[in-house]
């Protein structure tokens, strides 16, 4: 009888006239409906709060496809007794609302409740008040009123009835991964294994800053393809793999790859056409600076042996040698500069005072130390002359 009742219940959404075939809409939420219902129970405080999704069906699926999540349908019947069995006992189970930050989760119910007020503290400790659906937690019982037609736009029967209570779980991709309609509320497990499966089979999903993070990772990346930034490009899809292993961030990562890696490739082709005497030095210092870029990439190895090869050759030996020590010298005259900016003049002076020896002679940086500091060339001289 109880099944019975159950079925003739959601039948409700189907006005059934002798003769003729089912009518296509649920039946409107009454707005004289009893708005006192018990709200669900809070979960304990170490639990999240649940927050349906509060925009349209389509755009949950959106949502799920982007975050590559699965999408969790309760539907509720109003006022069956089966339904509110699923509403207080499934609804506020402490692991499955725990394991609602990794999905979108939809609430389809045609009543009417009263609202209530909720205080919640952020990050930085300022206190927000929300005013939501006292018994679903959706912003007003419009949200999920809105749900509840799409839910039986979409899920009802070959003879237009809607089974309630029902959950239905779409993986990522929108295909229909669990479907429970059996009239009673399945066990939170049930819900949680399958959610488990998605997992496995399409990966991690990301939460809203993950997902803020990928799109920017991957806007960046594109940003510096176009620039020719080949290391950077590649980074910036290494660190949304990362992120994102499977899903449509993953599909974008890896689409964005080949162009940067055959980018990389012709660079580095151009540099090592380039140690050459003549030019040694300045491709050396190039080669240098790309490998430097490429920390983190397979393609370090490769760098550091090229320059390795480089600093091997004879021919090539005098042209580094002059660059490396350009390279030391010019660090010497900016360490002496920052501490000269922080106050620190003596420290500044004694940093300084090394460009002066005579090995840095030469290097365009000891040029820069004498008319920056005059006095202190002119001071090393005299002593010099002296000797």
């Amino acid at each position: 009888m109880a099944r019975l009742r159950r079925i003739l219940g959601c039948a409700a959404l189907a006005v059934w006239t002798a003769g003729l075939a089912p009518a296509q809409k649920p039946p409107k939420p009454d707005p004289k409906a009893d708005k006192t219902k018990k709200p669900v129970e809070a979960p304990p405080a170490s639990v999240p709060r649940l927050e349906p999704f509060a925009g349209r069906f389509e755009q949950a699926k959106a949502s799920a496809a982007e975050r590559n999540v699965p999408l969790l349908l309760h539907v509720i019947l109003e006022g069956e007794e089966a339904s509110d069995r699923y509403r207080d006992q499934l609804i506020p189970d402490p692991e499955l609302r725990a394991a609602a930050r990794g999905m979108v989760v939809v609430i389809a119910n045609n009543g009417q409740h009263a609202q209530k007020t909720l205080e919640e503290r952020g990050a930085d400790g300022q206190v927000t008040k929300l005013s939501v659906c006292s018994v679903y937690g959706t912003p007003d019982c419009k949200a999920h009123n809105a749900h509840w037609e799409a839910a039986f736009r979409e899920f009802k029967r070959e003879d237009g009835v809607l089974s309630c209570p029902q959950a239905i779980l779409l993986a990522p991709d929108g295909t229909l991964a669990l479907r429970v309609d059996h009239g009673d509320p399945p066990p939170a497990g049930t819900l949680l294994g399958a959610v488990q499966e998605c997992t496995a089979k399409f990966g991690p999903g990301l939460d809203a800053a993950a997902l803020t993070r990928v799109k920017a990772l991957l806007a960046e990346a594109e940003a510096h393809a176009l620039a020719r930034r080949w290391p950077e490009a590649l980074l910036g899809a290494q660190t949304v793999l990362k992120l994102a292993p499977q899903g449509p961030w993953a599909r974008q990562a890896r689409e964005a790859q080949p162009p940067a890696e055959r980018g990389l490739a012709e660079e580095l082709a151009r540099l090592q056409a380039r140690l050459v005497p003549g030019q040694a030095g300045a491709a050396y210092g190039e080669l240098s600076a790309l490998a430097r870029r490429c920390t983190g990439l397979p393609q370090e190895k490769e760098l550091a042996a090229r320059l390795k090869q480089a600093e091997s050759e004879r021919a090539l030996q005098p042209e580094i040698a002059a660059w490396k020590l350009e390279q030391e010298a010019e660090a010497l005259f900016a360490e002496a500069r920052q501490l000269e900016a922080g106050g620190k003049a003596p420290q500044a002076r004694a940093a300084a005072r090394k460009l002066f020896a005579p090995r840095f002679a030469g290097t365009q940086a000891a040029a820069k130390a004498r008319s920056t500091w005059p006095e202190l060339a002119a001071e090393i001289d005299a002593r010099r002359a002296k000797q």
